[in-house]
């Protein structure tokens, strides 16, 4: 028997123009960009239609489907400015408008309206505004869907939830994550999950848990849904892992809590500002979202806290049910705020469902607004829903006999908010001595579907201090952001101490600004402001443990150039992610599980920290993630440079965070794959290293495309040259010298044409690094540059790196940087 009855719809003109049912076993197309899938429901016909509108216009079209109870228009390509609006009006006397809160170019499909017929109603003043409808989806009985899944699933027992998954017979499946144990590889993917769940691949939906980014990347996840080396597909983007998809009046978003350090889920991160923009474009009248990591559980994880902006986003946009894992048992909970409060008008229900098929946890502490638990049986939740409202059901496998049965209305969501947009900037506290420059990136945040041209000034410059804004103007798209870079340029002679710089974004009347906090540090001044922490912790199995080291009395921010020195005892470094954790929480990673079965860590990690204050309590955190092998932390020392950035260092990028650094800033680039980006590398192998897996520091480094596909010449440099640019470095006066590190990898099909070539650029040009094919094996390997720029005193000047694939002869080239540093004697 075919699972589901589910496919999804609207993603293009249908084929057929006559009413046609939905196919029982279609296979699940992959979404368009800027697209949001319709999942189909049994019963339901969709109908092409080729109704297209461009302002300005107040066309108006009716569309019936005969005998139907409900329908349901599909719109693509829709572009709405200003104030412009589509309006949806239905026989039976709904109505629904969209507005430019909707997207830019979104393909969507409405929330149903009772009834045979709806009318389409454009108001639109701006040349620029456009849609057009291009299917109608009706049915005869009601619009009610059924979905059901679990996380935390392939273990041992998921045959057994398959089994209850097969009998629901639902429309969609979802996974909150850890799907396939131990580490979410390829191999655990078909070797454990596809016998059992692998049957709903038709209908899944997925997210990833902690486990699949056990491998790295979790490459094993993204290759078992999207395909090997599929950059999109079932599991999202990859590399992000978060999308959304409708069923019924549902709107549903797919969040990755797996690794926030691989996939951030902070305030202001990419997945935050996407959610907040992809809620805010929602037709439907009900939403539910799922992810791996509780907010709120009394199992033996503790609260998740680092995923409340994802619950803040969605509590502000009046969501229905978030569905979770992580721990392996039943947890429901009364609906509530992000803060814990109950709140059975605005609260979100939180349903935690980790009993796909792992072995149990138990309950290990009390929590408040808990409704229904369970730690002993494995299980299925089942979630039938409406356009008004939703039931839950806990069906337990076969021979066991706990269940749950809950109910729930939607909250109104409402479909239009007022244009505006928010200011940030990142970091939003900077240093730098007197003779160099520093540089923080602005981002204009977009809401309720604004996108205009926003102006960015700087004021509150202490003197001999100027600023530079590259771009001057930003127009984010609706509900999305726009960057600039601010670059701050301190004199010889600026006043030194810490001020509040202002960045001010102006459009038309509407104005808004944020403040950087920059400190100018004298040339040549500064304290030590370190600390050692030499008491042993003991690291247990599968366990995360903390040591710390307050810092008091240091001024400013910490160094660019900050060094961490770590020895920690344990048999099998592998097992080990090991982070420094600032004050207010920051994790900058400076181990991750790499090393296999050597024994040990004792060294010395310089850390990018000139974003954090100096002062506070640091904290090494060291997770282990595996079985069998033990240690200890045991001793470990900071040293912060003296509160300042080093008053040696003019430019320092770890690549951790984005600084500015542009792709084919000549737009003479030609490659067509293994671009320079700022990335986590994933390693690559022939006849040697090629692309190597790790970094010199931190998590990121400058790689020519960092993930590993199918093999070594699935993401290197193919079929041109790839650039990328430093921002602008203003060089003090004296002795100035430049040190990076840096990989390449060639093929024996690469020759002296193809190359992986460093040029300083200021008045002149300077190679300082050229590396060439010469027909063998070259195999990556972390070297050290230094070169002497002392001839570009007083300048500004621009790191370019090159590489490039000659077009006559296709070639392996894989190249990386990291830790680019430019000090004054």
């Amino acid at each position: 028997m075919a699972i589901g009855g589910a496919a999804l719809l609207g993603l293009s003109a249908v084929a057929a123009v006559a009413a046609q049912p939905v196919a029982q076993s279609a296979q699940t197309p992959v979404a368009a960009a800027n697209a949001v899938p319709q999942v189909a429901q049994a019963g339901a016909t969709e109908r092409a239609e080729r109704h297209s509108v461009a302002g300005p216009s107040t066309a108006s079209r009716q569309f019936c489907q005969d005998g139907a109870a409900w329908v349901r228009p599909h719109f693509a390509g829709l572009t709405l400015k200003g104030a412009d609006t589509v309006t949806v009006r239905a026989s039976a006397g709904e109505s629904y408008t969209l507005t430019a809160t909707h997207g830019t170019g979104r393909s969507l499909s409405t929330k149903s309206f009772r009834g045979n017929c709806v009318t389409v109603d454009a108001a639109l003043s701006s040349p620029e505004s456009r849609f057009a409808v291009d299917s109608l989806q009706s049915g005869t009985a009601s619009a009610d869907v059924v979905v059901a899944g679990a996380g935390d699933i392939c273990g041992s027992n998921c045959t057994q939830t398959a089994d209850v998954v097969k009998t629901i017979n639902p429309a969609a499946v979802f996974t909150s994550g850890d799907n396939a144990y131990e580490n979410g590889s390829l191999s655990d993917y078909r070797t454990r999950y596809d016998p059992a769940w692998g049957q709903f691949n038709n209908i899944i939906h997925p997210t990833p848990g902690n486990h699949e980014y056990q491998t790295s990347g979790a490459t094993g996840y993204f290759d078992y849904f999207n395909g090997s080396g599929n950059a999109d597909g079932k599991a999202g983007p990859r590399g992000k892992g978060y999308y959304s998809w409708d069923v019924g009046d549902w709107h549903f978003v797919a969040l990755n809590t797996g690794s926030s350090s691989a996939v951030p889920v902070a305030a202001g991160s990419e997945q935050e500002r996407w959610l907040r923009a992809d809620l805010a474009a929602s037709t439907k009248p009900c939403t539910a979202a799922y992810w791996h990591h509780p907010l709120f559980t009394r199992g033996s994880h503790s609260n998740s806290t680092f995923v409340k902006p994802l619950w803040d986003a969605l509590y502000e946009h009046k969501a229905d049910l978030i569905l979770v894992g992580h721990d392996h048992n039943y947890q429901r909970y009364a609906p509530q705020r992000p803060d814990g409060t109950a709140d059975a008008t605005n609260g979100i229900r939180q349903v935690l469902v980790g009993t796909g098929g792992r072995a149990f946890y138990s309950f290990t502490k009390a929590q408040a607004n808990v409704q229904a638990e369970n730690d002993d049986t494995y299980g299925v939740l089942k979630l039938g829903l409406s356009s008004t409202g939703y039931r839950g059901d806990f069906v337990p496998v076969s021979g066991r006999t706990f269940t749950d049965t809950f109910t729930g209305s939607c909250k109104a969501k409402g479909n239009t908010t007022t244009p505006s947009y928010a200011l940030s900037a990142t970091p939003s506290a900077v240093s730098v001595v007197q003779g160099a420059s520093a540089s923080t990136k602005v981002t204009v945040t977009s809401s309720g579907g604004f996108n205009a041209a926003t102006n960015l000034t700087v004021s509150g410059l202490p003197s001999g201090v100027t600023a530079s804004v590259s771009p001057t103007s930003v127009t984010p798209p609706a509900n999305g952001a726009a960057e600039a870079t601010v670059t701050l340029n301190a004199s010889s002679t600026a006043a030194t101490g810490t001020a509040n710089v202002t960045v001010t974004g102006t459009s038309g009347t509407l104005t808004k600004s944020t403040t950087v906090a920059l400190t100018v540090n004298p040339a040549g001044g500064g304290g030590t402001c370190s600390g050692t922490n030499g008491t042993d912790v003991a690291i247990p199995d599968n366990t995360t443990v903390e040591s710390s080291i307050t810092i008091s009395g240091c001024a400013g921010n910490a160094s660019a150039t900050s060094k961490a020195e770590v020895h920690i005892k344990h048999t099998y470094i592998g097992d080990l992610v090991v982070s420094l954790v600032a004050p207010d929480g920051t994790a900058s990673v400076l181990h991750n599980k790499t090393g296999s079965g050597t024994d040990n860590i004792d060294q010395v990690y310089t850390v990018n920290l000139s974003g954090e204050v100096a002062n506070g309590t640091w904290k090494l955190r060291v997770q282990d993630v595996a079985s069998q092998d033990v240690g200890t932390i045991d001793t470990w020392s900071l040293n912060l440079g003296g509160g300042t950035s080093d008053p040696g260092d003019v430019f320092f990028d770890d690549f951790e965070s984005d600084k500015g650094w542009q792709t084919n800033a000549s737009a003479t680039d030609n490659a067509t794959t293994g671009k320079w980006e700022r990335g986590d590398p994933e390693a690559t192998t022939e006849n040697g290293d090629k692309q190597l897996g790790t970094t010199t520091s931190g998590v990121n480094n400058l790689v020519t495309g960092r993930l590993a596909g199918s093999g070594a010449g699935s993401h290197d440099v193919d079929a041109g040259r790839t650039s990328i640019t430093s921002p602008a470095i203003t060089l003090p006066s004296g002795t100035l010298g430049l040190t990076l590190r840096w990989s390449v990898g060639f093929g024996t099909n690469a020759a002296a044409a193809d190359y992986f070539k460093i040029t300083v650029v200021g008045s002149t040009s300077k190679v300082v690094l050229d590396q060439r094919g010469n027909g063998a094996h070259i195999n990556g390997s972390w070297r050290t540059l230094t070169a002497d720029l002392s001839e570009f005193a007083g300048q500004s000047v621009r790191i370019l790196i090159e590489a490039e694939d000659d077009t006559a002869t296709p070639s392996l080239v894989e190249a990386q940087v990291d830790d680019v540093k430019i000090t004054r004697a």
